[in-house]
């Protein structure tokens, strides 16, 4: 299990909205979120990060949307996460 899952925005082939959903997804089908109902414990979710290097309201907007739990201009820095 993973705390946090940084995803770059421009990845080549799967791109990181797509593997935010991927895994949301992934979670959801087997169980992974620790409910018997199937509903999602956002207690065990991974935080899910957005990274590029271009961020701005609607980026923001639709990386919530989504599901990432933050979107930040790369590079990222290890206490950018901390805050």
């Amino acid at each position: 299990m993973f705390d946090i899952i940084v995803l770059d925005l421009n990845m080549p082939i799967t791109n990181g909205y797509e593997a935010c959903c991927s895994i949301l997804k992934l979670f959801k089908d087997q169980n992974l979120f620790g409910s018997s109902d199937n509903q999602m414990n956002w207690n065990l979710k991974p935080v899910i990060i957005a990274v590029s290097s271009y961020v701005n309201d609607f980026v923001i907007k639709n990386t919530r949307e989504i599901g990432f739990d933050g979107a930040f201009m790369s590079p990222l820095m290890v206490d950018t996460i901390d805050q």
